[in-house]
């Protein structure tokens, strides 16, 4: 009876062990067979995204979007 038990664990273990990683094995494959991101490119949302398309935004607009705390 217990090694039954251990053995449903075990079994339910490795589907959810699968479960997680073949998502992410398979979108790190798409990047790779796309060619990668390539430099100043990283993954995000199923897709490369380039780091330089953002200007950091200016320092009183930052402060204005912010909560006072008092």
């Amino acid at each position: 009876m217990l090694f039954e038990m251990e053995e449903q664990m075990r079994v339910k273990l490795g589907v959810t062990i699968l479960a997680i990683s073949i998502p992410l094995i398979v979108t790190g494959w798409a990047a790779e067979r796309a060619g990668g991101c390539g430099e100043y490119m990283y993954w995000k949302d199923g897709k490369c995204v380039d780091a330089r398309n953002h200007a950091p935004e200016a320092w009183p607009d930052q402060m204005a979007k912010k909560k006072a705390t008092w």
